[in-house]
């Protein structure tokens, strides 16, 4: 029963000590974050993701090759070939889903699904920089390119965030 009393006082004295001469919370963050550029948030994605989107729902490529007035879409091949470690393939997948339900520019179905009108590839890849200071400067780049049923392009875009 005593030694289990003086543990816990070495305990709480640790915790005191390391929490005394620790910098505020918001220091180590900006610390970290003035360092490296550690990754896309799944935020980070989606945002890119609509703007790429609001992009080729607008593009003549897209409106051209299609014929029917809200074509519909199968999300196929899907990677990550970022540094980024945050977002995995169905984060990913979430996102797109996300924002391609929400423009009700097509129709989105699951993948074997019979004869979609398009098939949706996405590839996120970055590259890094280290500036004068010595810290990592992210650009992180979101590729989709759309493919009709019979193996033709319909196009290709690219969005592209930096931190």
């Amino acid at each position: 029963m005593k030694i289990l009393s003086i543990l816990q006082a070495l305990t709480l004295a640790a915790f005191a000590f390391a929490f005394a001469f620790a910098p505020p919370a918001s220091a180590q963050s900006r610390d970290r974050g003035a360092a490296d550029c550690s990754g896309l948030t799944e935020f980070e994605f989606q945002t890119m993701a609509e703007e790429l989107f609001t992009r080729i729902y607008t593009d003549p490529a897209f409106i051209e090759g299609t014929t029917a007035a809200r074509p519909s879409v199968v999300i196929g091949d899907l990677a990550n070939d970022s540094h980024s470690y945050r977002l995995e393939a169905d984060v990913m997948v979430n996102a797109l889903r996300n924002v391609i339900i929400r423009s009700q520019a097509v129709r989105l179905f699951a993948p074997g699904a019979d004869y979609p009108d398009l098939t949706l590839a996405a590839q996120l890849t970055s590259t890094y920089i280290r500036n004068n200071g010595g810290a990592r400067d992210a650009s992180y780049t979101l590729n989709i390119t759309l493919t009709k049923l019979n193996g033709e392009y319909l196009g290709a875009w690219s969005v592209q965030r930096s931190c």
